[in-house]
């Protein structure tokens, strides 16, 4: 007799016992998940492989952060450049009053020395101030520049 055949209980259940869990679904469930890791695995190897990718996410990288370096030192540039021009417009300011005191002091006495010549002002001292300060803004500026070009060269190759 079969399990089917057996007479049933006084409850109307089965006598037989409880057929076993199914292999066949054990061992798909487990190829399903063999197949998921190894299609992970798969993936990491690729990307590991792909040597072109990971050179250009690298140079995009780098890209960023010549960028922002460019722009923290062209900001650190234009401060000290307007301090700069500050501290140069306050010195050539009290030095101009120095000058013009000295030379008015100077002139007097050498009038009432007798001698007519007056002591001569250095009226090049505030355009060789200005001129420094904008020698070094430009200086900043090339600096700045040729980090671009280089990013610039970096990101075309």
């Amino acid at each position: 007799m079969t399990a089917r055949e057996l007479p049933e209980g006084p409850a109307g259940s089965e006598t037989a016992a409880p057929a076993p869990p199914d292999d066949a679904q054990r061992l798909r469930e487990e190829i399903e998940r063999t197949r998921e890791h190894l299609g992970a695995t798969v993936e990491q190897l690729a990307a590991r492989a792909d040597v072109k990718g990971r050179a250009q996410a690298r140079a995009a990288e780098l890209a960023r952060q010549v960028t922002w370096q460019a722009r923290s030192v062209a900001v650190q540039a234009r401060k000290q450049a307007e301090h700069a021009g500050q501290l140069a417009a306050g010195r050539a300011g009290s030095a101009r009053g120095a000058l013009t005191a000295s030379s008015a002091d100077g002139q007097q006495k050498a009038i009432a020395a007798g001698q007519g010549a007056p002591v001569p002002v250095r009226p090049g001292a505030d355009a060789a101030r200005k001129r420094q300060v904008q020698l070094s803004v430009a200086a900043a500026a090339a600096g700045l520049l040729a980090i671009a070009f280089f990013a610039w060269q970096r990101r075309k190759h």
